[in-house]
């Protein structure tokens, strides 16, 4: 009977994560002023002229409306205008303020500990956060062919630099996209290469992604996520002894892979060699006794 180990998948992606620019930012979600300034940045690498005007908006909750009235006229004559002030629920009143204007990351930080303290010294009771349009509030904030104009435009020293950035956000469409001009422009190959091929992975399209994975190893032979990636979506794709000779190639790099002997394990498990599944598994274990998929797929040989 042939059973399919679904953790092989796992490692696929396992292998994504620590290709990242910055692992930590992957991991632990940011908060405040970091998740404002990094909101900021998405908004720069997709395109988003920051130097131009944007229309910010701000909100602010309270029982009282008399305070949101209060913190509203103060914030007019600063030059915001007001677009709502109602009711909202649980007995509560909102209060929506807009203002166009240029802003980056680090200023909008200091606008939000401003408005903050506003908020106290009116007695209201919660500044909620801001949201941001285009300055025509009819229009979207950007469009495809904005971004690939925007992309399009960038220096060749800048267009790697920018499709990485934009891998990192997990903006895999976009990544897609200028991972594709640069391996036009022929920019780091293999790691363009292995990337498209992820960005593809994502966006399910397997076929496109393994042959990314591959034309990524055969610009650099040495490319053992590459390969690892290949072995793992010849696995999903059925193709059980493509995906061995894959693992094998990550092994030849990289011996003491655990992961590796794992993945042959388990396409060895789906061509019904038990006997070469329970071996390799038990390699990888020998490598790594905490390898817990190895470990749970020992117990099909019971």
């Amino acid at each position: 009977m042939e059973i399919r180990i679904l953790p092989v998948i796992l490692l696929m992606l396992l292998l994504r994560s620590t290709s990242a620019q910055n692992v930590d930012s992957q991991n632990t979600p940011p908060q405040g002023n970091d998740l404002t300034r990094l909101l900021f940045e998405q908004m720069y690498v997709q395109g988003i002229d920051l130097s131009k005007p944007l229309t910010f908006g701000y909100f602010f909750f309270d029982a009282q409306q008399e305070d949101l009235k209060s913190l509203s006229d103060m914030l007019q004559s600063e030059g915001y205008t007001q677009i709502n002030l109602s009711k909202a629920e649980d007995e509560q009143y909102s209060l929506h303020m807009q203002k166009a204007e240029a802003l980056d990351g680090s200023s909008m930080v200091e606008r939000g500990n401003w408005l903050r303290s506003l908020a106290q010294k009116h007695k209201v009771a919660l500044y909620d956060g801001w949201d941001v349009g285009a300055l025509d509030t009819t229009k979207p904030l950007t469009t495809d062919a904005a971004f690939q104009d925007a992309i399009k435009k960038l220096a060749d020293e800048d267009l790697f630099a920018r499709a990485q950035r934009l891998y990192d956000f997990d903006m895999f469409e976009q990544a897609l996209f200028a991972f594709n001009l640069c391996i036009d422009k022929g920019l780091v190959l293999d790691t363009s290469y292995y990337k498209r091929g992820f960005c593809l992975r994502q966006l399910r399209e397997p076929q496109q992604s393994l042959s990314s994975y591959l034309q990524a190893l055969k610009t650099n032979p040495n490319y053992l996520k590459a390969a690892f990636n290949a072995a793992a979506t010849y696995y999903n794709l059925a193709d059980y002894q493509n995906c061995i000779k894959y693992y094998q190639k990550v092994l030849s790099l990289d011996e003491n892979n655990d992961q590796a002997w794992y993945g042959i394990a388990a396409a060895q498990y789906a061509l019904e060699d038990r006997e070469a599944s329970k071996q390799s598994c038990n390699k990888a274990l020998e490598i790594n006794p905490d390898n817990q998929m190895a470990r749970q797929m020992l117990k099909y040989f019971k």
